[in-house]
């Protein structure tokens, strides 16, 4: 059961037939009411609450049982506005996003960094942005300013400071 209930609430197995479209795919097609992103909305009368529910998980409900907390369908089919309940399955929302074609998950697939050095623990870390680091890569590019870079004292510089301003 959802937070607020079931989201299949008042509706019958005929209703829900007579709005889909069966491809040769085996997607059951409900291309009423699709949102900007691509999925389909269950808004009917029969619905108790005033939100349009996604009408996969209305689906999943009816025909396979609640979603348990924690979880959410991902479209095996990569059709957004498919309701078929064997394209679905139950997985955890980093699993669904890990799964996609986003950013987030394109970057957690690679094992590499554009350098071609191993991201391997050793090799890797973190920055405050929560990006991964190559270490290699980091060392290189931190020599490489020191090169260009002229080395600077701090005393010296304080220095420098106070004498313009006596001048």
């Amino acid at each position: 059961m959802s937070k607020t209930g079931s989201f299949a609430h008042g509706a019958t197995k005929e209703l829900l037939l007579s709005e889909v479209r069966v491809t040769e795919t085996g997607c059951w097609l409900r291309e009423r009411s699709i949102s900007t992103k691509g999925y389909s909305r269950w808004e009917k009368k029969v619905s108790p609450w005033p939100y349009k529910w996604p009408a996969h998980r209305v689906y999943h409900e009816f025909f396979k049982g609640p979603i348990p907390e924690g979880f959410e369908p991902d479209h095996l089919c990569r059709v957004r506005h498919c309701v078929n309940p064997d394209h679905l399955e139950l997985v955890t929302k980093k699993e669904n996003i890990l799964r996609g074609i986003g950013p987030a998950a394109e970057n957690a697939r690679k094992t590499h960094c554009p350098q071609g050095h191993a991201y391997a623990p050793a090799n890797t870390y973190r920055s405050s942005r929560g990006e991964r680091v190559c270490r290699t890569c980091k060392r290189a590019r931190d020599r490489a300013r020191e090169l260009v870079r002229p080395k600077r004292n701090r005393k010296t510089k304080g220095l420098r400071v106070a004498q313009a301003l006596v001048s």
